[in-house]
C-alpha cells in the first residue's frame, strides 16, 4: 500500500519493555533549586508532538495533508504500523546521551512539549484522536521516562501542553491539520483540557501544590499577561515567545536591524514586564533563525547571525528568569544552525575561550545577574548547612557575608560593584531556606515570597 507516490513499507519494530516509571522521593531542597534558579533551557520539540518541517521522515506515509501528529498516527497503512513508527521515534530521537550532553554544556532545564494524546488512550476518547488511540498505549511511560532521565542529570523539566483538545490555535503543532480552533468555544473541549479549572483545582490539591509553578503562554501579548500575573500572588510564570521570521516586516528587516531591536525596544519591553510581574517571566521559545532576505543585506551574514543570536541570549538572560531555545534537535540539524541547538552551539552561540571547555550560558550573564543568582544560591545553601548541625542558624550574618564576599571578589566571581546586590540576594535566599526549615519542623506550609522579587 502507498500514500500518494510513496511506498509505505514499515520495518517491524519491537520496542524494548519499559518498566513502570517511579519518581524519586520528593526533595524539598532540590525542588526549590529547580523552581527558583535561573533557567538555561532547550525545547525537546518534535519528540512527542510531531511537526513536518522538523521530522519530515515521519510524514512520508502520513495521511493527507501530512502536517500534524494525527496525520502520522492515521497514516502508514494502519495504526499497528504507525504505532511502530512512533515508538521507534520516541525511543531513538532523543536518548540518555543527549541529556548527558546538555548537562555538560550548562543547560539546566528542558521544555517538553506533549499533546493530550501523549497521556494515553483514555485521554483520546471523545477527541479527534479517538480513532488512533491505540497508537498511544505506551506513550505516557515514555514521557515519564524522559522526565526521570532528565532528573538523573540534574535537569529540570517543564512539561508543556503543546496540543489541547480541539486545538488551541488551529495550527498543525497542536496535533491536527484542519485549521480549526475549537478549544475555547467548546465547553467539552475546555473540560477535557483542564478537567475543571486548572489553577484553582490543582492549587487546592495539597499545600505543596499551592506553591507549584505554572507557566502560561502570553499569546504574544506581553503587557496584558504581565499585568495579569502581577495581580496574583501564586507562582505563575509568563511564557513569552520571540521569533523574527514570520511577518512581512520581519522578513524584510536586516539581521543587524533585528539585533538592534533586540538590544533596545525588545529589551526594554521585557524588562518592564519582568519588573511588573516580579520577574516571573521566561522567553521559552526563540531561535537563531533569520530569513534569507534578512541575511542577504549583510556583508558578513554569518557574523551578523551570530550577533543576533548571542544578543538574544544575553538580553533574555538579563531581563527574564530563563530562556528556552527552539529546538534541541531536528532532522538535517547539521545544515540548520538557525533552528537546531546542537548545530547552533559553536556556530551562532558562543563557545568558551578554551576549546576543550564546555559551553556554559551562565558565563555570559551580566555581573548583576551573576550576583543575584550566586547570592540567592549561597544564602539558601548556607541556611541548609547550618540546620544540619543541631538546627543551628547563621547568627553573625554580616561578618559571614563579608568574609564570603572577600573571597568571591578576589577570585573574580563577584564584581566589586555588585557586592550590595550579592548581599541583598544572599539574605533573600537565607530567609527563604530558614522559613522552609521552620515549616518542615512544624509541619506548617510555607509560602515563599519568591526568589525573584
Amino acid at each position: 500500500m502507498s500514500t500518494g507516490d510513496q511506498e509505505c513499507s514499515v520495518t517491524p519494530y519491537s520496542a524494548p519493555p519499559i518498566p513502570d516509571q517511579v519518581f524519586p522521593p520528593f526533595d524539598r531542597k532540590q525542588s526549590s533549586i529547580y523552581r527558583y534558579r535561573q533557567q538555561q533551557s532547550v525545547n525537546l520539540g518534535s519528540w512527542f508532538v510531531q511537526e513536518n518541517w522538523m521530522v519530515p521522515s515521519l510524514f512520508t506515509c502520513a495521511a493527507a495533508p501530512r502536517a500534524g501528529e494525527h496525520d502520522v498516527a492515521s497514516g502508514w497503512n494502519n495504526t499497528t504500523s504507525s504505532r511502530q513508527v512512533l515508538e521507534r521515534h520516541w525511543d531513538t530521537f532523543i536518548q540518555e546521551s543527549d541529556f548527558a550532553y546538555l548537562q555538560s554544556i550548562g543547560i539546566n532545564t528542558v521544555r517538553l512539549p506533549i499533546g493530550y494524546w501523549s497521556l494515553g488512550p483514555q485521554f483520546c476518547v471523545g477527541t479527534a484522536f479517538e480513532d488512533v488511540m491505540t497508537v498511544y498505549e505506551n506513550s505516557w511511560k515514555r514521557v515519564l521516562r524522559a522526565i526521570n532521565t532528565a532528573g538523573a542529570y540534574g535537569i529540570g523539566v517543564l512539561v508543556d501542553l503543546h496540543g489541547a483538545p480541539g486545538s488551541q490555535n488551529g495550527q498543525s503543532h497542536s496535533g491536527i491539520s484542519d485549521g480549526q480552533t475549537t478549544l475555547f468555544g467548546n465547553e467539552d473541549n475546555i473540560n477535557k483540557t483542564i478537567n475543571t479549572r486548572a489553577l484553582t483545582a490543582v492549587r487546592n490539591v495539597s499545600p505543596e501544590a499551592a506553591r507549584f509553578p505554572f507557566y502560561i503562554h502570553d499569546a504574544f501579548n506581553l503587557e496584558k499577561y504581565s499585568d495579569y500575573i502581577s495581580k496574583r500572588t501564586d507562582f505563575l510564570v509568563e511564557d513569552h515567545h520571540a521569533y523574527y521570521v514570520y511577518t512581512p516586516s520581519d522578513m524584510a528587516e536586516s539581521a543587524q536591524s533585528h539585533t538592534k531591536d533586540v538590544n533596545t525596544t525588545i529589551s526594554s519591553s521585557l524588562r518592564a514586564a519582568s519588573l511588573a510581574n516580579r520577574r516571573n517571566l521566561v522567553v521559552d521559545e526563540w531561535s537563531c533563525a533569520l530569513t534569507a532576505r534578512s541575511l542577504s543585506q549583510e556583508r558578513d551574514p554569518m557574523s551578523a547571525q551570530r550577533d543576533f543570536c548571542t544578543g538574544q541570549m544575553n538580553v533574555y538572560t538579563d531581563a527574564a528568569a530563563g530562556w528556552g531555545f527552539w529546538s534541541y534537535y531536528k532532522e538535517d540539524c547539521e545544515t540548520d544552525g538557525g533552528w537546531c541547538f546542537r548545530k547552533a552551539v559553536g556556530q551562532f552561540l558562543p563557545q568558551t575561550k578554551h576549546p576543550d571547555a564546555p559551553y556554559n550560558p551562565l558565563a555570559h550573564m551580566s555581573p548583576s545577574q551573576v550576583a543575584i543568582a550566586r547570592g540567592y544560591q549561597d544564602g539558601f545553601q548556607t541556611a541548609k548547612v547550618f540546620a544540619q548541625y543541631g538546627m543551628s542558624k547563621l547568627g553573625f550574618t554580616g561578618q559571614y557575608i563579608s568574609d564570603t564576599l572577600s573571597e568571591l571578589v578576589a577570585a573574580g566571581t563577584i564584581m566589586q560593584s555588585e557586592q550590595i546586590t550579592y548581599e541583598t540576594w544572599f539574605m533573600k535566599g537565607l530567609r527563604d531556606a530558614e522559613a522552609e526549615i521552620t515549616a518542615a519542623s512544624s509541619n506548617t506550609p510555607v509560602v515563599y515570597p519568591g526568589a525573584h522579587k
